[in-house]
């Protein structure tokens, strides 16, 4: 059972570097740091995304041209939308 739990804490581990050096080397950063406000880069589909809920921060990564879901909390929700 020991086993099961370091072997997921090492892929957690090793899946959080992957995304932070791809984020810092593949020039995702430079992307998202350097743009003019009407800027938007297209959608790079190889990539699984983010997941966040803070719309600043969402609206960023897709004008990066990072696939992201906003999610919100149920209060948030109007009454007449479909989930």
């Amino acid at each position: 059972r020991d086993i099961i739990l370091l072997t997921a804490d090492f892929q957690r581990c090793f899946l959080d570097l992957y995304a932070y050096l791809t984020f810092q080397f593949d020039g995702v950063n430079d992307r998202a740091r350097f743009m003019l406000p009407d800027d938007n880069w297209d959608v790079n589909t190889d990539w699984m995304g983010a997941f966040t809920d803070r719309a600043s921060l969402a609206f960023t990564l897709f004008q990066a041209g990072i696939p992201v879901w906003l999610v919100r909390d149920q209060s948030q929700m109007p009454k007449d939308v479909r989930v």
